[in-house]
């Protein structure tokens, strides 16, 4: 539930923030939507790669529910600036975004908590439940998104974002248990053992995360812009192209517990990435919209399998007193990708609505050589 509140926040604003920001540059003159669309989104991504290790690794000392708490009351301010700023300015509206990615950690921390219950051999289906519950906020976040833009205003959607978490806030005071593993023999119950270095599998992990969130993040952050150019889409329209993809992705989850059972997680994020490079590819060549959604259908497929893939392989590689810094790590790494990947796509639109996805396509056949030498095999005791 709390995943699924988060990633309905987060996704709402994407088929609006073109616009919102454009209300911005019309009345302030050094506010230039081209440039303030990624940079919003880099605001939100860039303050992760910094903190996610540090709320994950504070969460393996103190526990997974009050470090969760902290960073749901953080959310709540920054979504709720969001909605002041018409009233304030451009400038709040930034510090809204900084806010938003200085405590954007839920995700992480939930995943921590699946890490914390689960065995390796179920965990990627346990997983797929939180792909799967992001996945339907991906579908259901646009369209909401859209309609209380279109109705209501764009500043609306902050209160809305605030609302949600306000319920998030409640769940985890009134209903979630501690999960935190404790170490054996520790006298201190909030003592952990010494971080040990990542092993070098864990290393191509994360560059592989790196690679892939760039290029999935310049899908993010053009996706709007160009069926708006390209077929003519309005807020709505573009809530409802996001909600496709967040409909296909939640999908694709129930074939992840199977694929990792038969397969392992190293080909599950393989395929999912490979099927992410086809998408991209055949986005960059233009196609009508028909292939053009049949393409958008490839990427989301092979979203919800790389994402999950590469979470539970992160989670395989270090000891379980050491997953909330692990998969705060692996944050880090997304937090980076997105924040390059917005900048990114959103530059490479000057160069024409394909330039995005041939750079995209290039990033997931780099994930899948970064993968290329792991083994096959589980390590869930690695260090």
């Amino acid at each position: 539930m709390i995943v699924l509140l988060e990633g309905l926040g987060i996704a709402s604003i994407f088929p609006v923030i073109h616009e919102y920001v454009a209300q911005f540059a019309a009345r302030e003159s050094w506010v230039d939507q081209k440039l303030w669309v990624g940079g919003l989104l880099a605001c939100v991504a860039l303050p992760k790669v910094i903190l996610s290790p540090i709320w994950g690794h504070m969460s393996d000392r103190v526990g997974r529910r009050p470090i969760l708490a902290l960073v749901t009351i953080g959310g709540i301010v920054g979504s709720s600036m969001w909605a002041l700023a018409p009233r304030i300015g451009f400038a709040f509206l930034i510090g809204s975004r900084v806010i938003v990615g200085v405590f954007g950690a839920q995700a992480g921390l939930a995943y921590s908590i699946i890490a914390d219950v689960t065995t390796p051999e179920s965990r990627a289906g346990r997983m797929a439940i939180l792909g799967a519950s992001f996945g339907l906020a991906i579908t259901l976040g646009p369209i909401f998104g859209g309609l209380i833009g279109f109705n209501a205003g764009f500043q609306a959607i902050g209160w809305w974002y605030a609302g949600l978490q306000c319920v998030s806030l409640t769940i985890i005071l009134a209903m979630l248990r501690e999960t935190r593993p404790t170490v054996e023999g520790a006298t201190d119950p909030t003592q952990t053992r010494r971080a040990a270095p990542l092993t070098a599998s864990a290393w191509l992990i994360l560059g592989a995360t790196l690679a892939a969130t760039i290029g999935m993040s310049e899908l993010t952050s053009t996706l709007g812009e160009v069926t708006k150019q390209v077929f003519s889409f309005d807020a709505r329209k573009v809530g409802y192209a996001f909600g496709f993809f967040g409909f296909i992705a939640a999908l694709a989850q129930g074939a992840v517990r199977r694929l990792s059972q038969r397969f392992g997680e190293k080909a599950l994020s393989t395929l999912g990435i490979g099927l992410c490079a086809a998408g991209f590819a055949i986005l960059a060549l233009k196609p009508g919209i028909t292939v053009f959604f049949v393409a958008v259908s490839l990427i989301a497929v092979g979203s919800a399998l790389n994402v999950t893939g590469l979470t539970t392989l992160i989670s395989h590689a270090v000891a379980a007193s050491e997953q909330g810094r692990a998969i705060g790590m692996n944050q880090s790494a997304t937090g980076l990708g997105r924040a390059v990947g917005f900048f990114l796509g959103s530059g490479l639109l000057t160069y024409g609505t394909q330039a995005p996805y041939a750079v995209a396509a290039g990033m997931m056949i780099l994930a899948m050589l970064l993968l290329a030498p792991l083994s096959r095999a589980r390590d869930p005791n690695a260090a």
